[in-house]
């Protein structure tokens, strides 16, 4: 379960927001549990008898203090320190001020319906990057980090997922490991191929992998392709 708050004088736009955090783990099947303050002082004394916090959505102004007083609390409290801080103002100029914090992203909440869907993507990545998905194969099964996972290749009614050091050939249907993948940064190349992006070195006609193979990228995906590597680029890869 993924501890959640919100500081946020705007009950309006808490309300919107919550409503799409829970929508984001809730298509992932991840549990969270959000909470709501207006003010900073309810905020601190809440999370000065809480337990652990996973994420803080902090506005910079409050209704009766700074934001930044709130972050200095959560940052300073020993339950508290792995925290990750997620910054919103209304004020782009705020973001120079965040900086001291180190937070994961700062929302400009004008633009919040497509910044929130980075951010969070990101923390999706960066927190689950390590995580195993268990693959059946035959009478054995093992898990396997999906980080370690170059690509999928349909076999008919096989597919074979590759790592590094690996092979392994599974009954499946690609469609179903692109649903449990979603967020993690795979990309269709072709019908054939459901490709990592982590494991992708660059794109032109075919797609080199960063061990030197190359795949196959139909003309009709190639702008796909180049947008979702893109976005891994910008969102995920300068975290790791």
């Amino acid at each position: 379960m993924l501890e959640i708050v919100i500081c946020d004088l705007d009950s309006g736009f808490t309300d919107m927001l919550e409503t799409k955090l829970k929508d984001f783990y809730a298509c992932r099947d991840y549990g969270v549990s959000v909470r709501s303050f207006a003010d900073g002082q309810s905020a601190m004394r809440a999370l000065g008898e809480a337990g652990p916090l996973d994420l803080l959505f902090l506005n910079t102004k409050l209704a009766d203090m700074s934001g930044f007083v709130v972050a200095d609390m959560v940052q300073l409290s020993p339950g508290k320190k792995d925290c990750r801080l997620i910054f919103m103002s209304s004020s782009q100029e705020d973001v120079f001020e965040t900086f001291f914090y180190q937070p994961v992203w700062f929302i400009r909440k004008q633009f919040v319906d497509e910044e929130l869907e980075k951010a969070l993507n990101r923390l999706w990545a960066l927190d689950h990057r390590k995580r195993s998905i268990l693959i059946h194969e035959g009478r054995s099964t093992c898990y396997v980090r999906i980080e370690d996972i170059q690509y999928f290749e349909s076999e008919g009614h096989y597919l074979c997922v590759k790592t590094e050091k690996e092979s392994y050939r599974i009954r499946g249907s690609m469609i179903r490991y692109e649903e449990l993948l979603r967020g993690y940064y795979f990309v269709h190349p072709s019908k054939r191929y459901l490709v990592n992006c982590a494991h992708v070195a660059s794109t032109s006609d075919k797609i080199l992998m960063k061990d030197g193979s190359e795949i196959n990228c139909s003309k009709g995906k190639k702008a796909e392709v180049k947008r979702v590597l893109e976005r891994y680029l910008e969102e995920v890869q300068h975290c790791l």
